[in-house]
C-alpha cells in the first residue's frame, strides 16, 4: 500500500513539474487550440466546421474553420451581436487558386449581404483583391472587431477593412442563415452533434 501511495505521489509531482499543455480540438486532421487571445481578451473555441464544395457531383473538403468567441453560444445572433472580438481560423485541406477563392467570397457575399450589397461593393473589392492562392495546410484568419475586419493569410502581413457593417456581413457568411454549406455553420455553432 505504501509503495502504491509513493508511486502516486511521485507521478503527481512529475505531472505538476511538466509544462502545462494547451488542450486542442481537431477535425479532418486539423488541430486548433481550445483558446486564443485577441486584443488582450481571452477567447474560447466555439466549434469547428468544414467548408465543402461540389466537384463532379461529389462533396470535397476545402478547409476546416474554427470560431473563437469570448463566451460560447449555439446561437448565431448572440455571437454576431456581441461587442467582443471574434476570430475565425481556416486551415485549407487542399490547394485552392486565387480565382476560386475570389469567386467563392463573391458568391457568399451576395448570398448574405441582403439590402446592403451595393453599399459595400468597394469593401468587397478591396477584400477580394487581398486574396491569394492557398496551399494545403495554409491558414487564413479573420478577426472581427466592433469597427473593422482584420485579414491575415499565410505569409502575408495583416490587412484591415475599416467598416463594421462589412465585417458583420463577412461573419454572417459563416454563421448566418445562408452559409456556403450547413456543415460549416453547424460545426462553428456547435449544433452539429
Amino acid at each position: 500500500m505504501k509503495r502504491k501511495l509513493k508511486n502516486l505521489v511521485h507521478k503527481m509531482v512529475i505531472a505538476l513539474a511538466l509544462p502545462q499543455f494547451v488542450f486542442a480540438a481537431g477535425l479532418h486532421g486539423v488541430t486548433l487550440p481550445d483558446s486564443d487571445k485577441v486584443d488582450g481578451k481571452s477567447l474560447v473555441l466555439n466549434g469547428l466546421g468544414t467548408r465543402l464544395a461540389s466537384f463532379l457531383g461529389f462533396k470535397v473538403k476545402v478547409y476546416v474553420a474554427g470560431l473563437y468567441v469570448e463566451k460560447k453560444s449555439k446561437k448565431a445572433e448572440d455571437i454576431s451581436t456581441s461587442d467582443s472580438p471574434k476570430k475565425i481560423v481556416m486551415e485549407f485541406l487542399r490547394d485552392v487558386s486565387k480565382e476560386k477563392i475570389t469567386k467563392s467570397w463573391e458568391e457568399a457575399f451576395e448570398n448574405n449581404c441582403k439590402d446592403k450589397c451595393s453599399s459595400h461593393q468597394v469593401h468587397l473589392k478591396k477584400f477580394i483583391s487581398l486574396m491569394k492562392e492557398m496551399k494545403e495546410k495554409d491558414r487564413m484568419t479573420l478577426v472581427f472587431h466592433t469597427d473593422r475586419l482584420e485579414l491575415t493569410q499565410e505569409g502575408v502581413l495583416p490587412e484591415t477593412i475599416s467598416n463594421a457593417e462589412f465585417s458583420d456581413i463577412i461573419l454572417s457568411i459563416f454563421i448566418g442563415p445562408n452559409p456556403p454549406n450547413a456543415e460549416l455553420r453547424d460545426g462553428l455553432l456547435g449544433t452539429n452533434s
